[in-house]
């Protein structure tokens, strides 16, 4: 029962927090700058920001064939030892 009364934390997706993290930023550096008129232009940029990163991740990871990753001894037969 040691570990039933845990805290955890619930599961975020990455895309979501990647975009809160460069808008917080971005507004944050925007209103040093220029007070709220630059921290709303630094969040709208941190959310633009976010989106052409993910749409570049993508575009780079569908190009990309799927290999299956393979020991070294795999071509003479031998057994893979990470098994």
């Amino acid at each position: 029962m040691r570990g039933s009364h845990r805290f955890r934390l619930p599961a975020v997706p990455l895309p979501a927090v990647t975009t809160a993290v460069l808008a917080a930023g971005y507004g944050w550096l925007g209103s040093r700058l220029a007070d709220w008129p630059g921290a709303a232009v630094g969040v709208l940029l941190g959310c633009v920001t976010s989106a052409l990163l993910h749409l570049l991740v993508d575009r780079a990871m569908a190009d990309r064939p799927r290999r299956r990753r393979l020991s070294r001894a795999s071509g003479d037969g031998a057994r893979d030892p990470r098994r």
